[in-house]
């Protein structure tokens, strides 16, 4: 009797309950009509004509500014009006019509080491001082890109351009000359034994002169290089 009592009562807590949650659900359903995308459907639908002209303006006008978009291909106009890239190409890209080119070749007796690299520098720019004869386009001065983090920055292959003070400034300059894409073929053979520098010359300069001064300089470090004039 006491069971069935304790059942009863059990039941009845449990019935009471679920009539209570039916109640609730009922108070805070919201009906359909009410709901934002019944309201949101049944606008469009009653201004379908309006939205379908609105569509049609609204892409017009976008696709008509699309058609001004231009993009910028060249390395030139992505660089900063500041750039020192940009002054160097306006200082010297004038020279190119009334300019004729001297092209030495390096071949370095037993590798290159931190010693040649200095007597190489100081030979290129002996050359340069010669009359007629402007900034070259060495081993170490040639732009390339090097990544910091999450940016490209533009750099030189040698640090400011100059032979490596350090053994890590050596073995980074040597990595550096032999997997870039751009010095390859300009600066250092395919094979990696021989560099070059590019000397743009004055159209008007004396050649035989300026050989004869060229060979007087190259012939102090034939000793550390076997050197090819063209």
């Amino acid at each position: 009797m006491l069971i069935a009592d304790s059942l009863s009562i059990f039941t009845g807590i449990i019935n009471g309950r679920k009539t209570i949650m039916s109640k609730n659900k009922k108070q805070h359903a919201t009906p359909l009509k009410d709901s934002f995308i019944f309201k949101m459907v049944a606008f469009s639908e009653k201004n379908r004509y309006a939205i379908i002209i609105l569509t049609v303006l609204i892409t017009v006008f976008l696709g008509y500014f699309a058609t001004k978009i231009q993009i910028e291909s060249t390395i030139r106009d992505l660089l900063p009006k500041n750039s020192k890239i940009i002054k160097l190409t306006e200082k010297y890209g004038g020279m190119l019509s009334s300019t004729d080119y001297l092209v030495l070749a390096f071949e370095a007796k037993d590798g290159l080491t931190m010693e040649k690299l200095n007597i190489l520098y100081r030979a290129i720019k002996s050359i340069e001082a010669l009359p007629h004869v402007h900034e070259s386009i060495n081993p170490f001065n040639v732009i390339t890109l090097e990544k910091q983090g999450l940016k490209l920055k533009f750099t030189t292959l040698a640090q400011n351009a100059e032979p490596p003070k350090t053994k890590e400034e050596f073995n980074t300059f040597i990595e550096r000359l032999k997997t870039d894409q751009i010095a390859k073929n300009l600066v250092i053979s395919t094979d990696g034994t021989a560099t070059a520098a590019l000397f743009p010359v004055d159209s008007n300069a004396g050649y035989k002169e300026l050989l004869n001064s060229t060979r007087k300089i190259l012939s102090s470090i034939n000793g550390s290089f076997k050197t090819y004039i063209a």
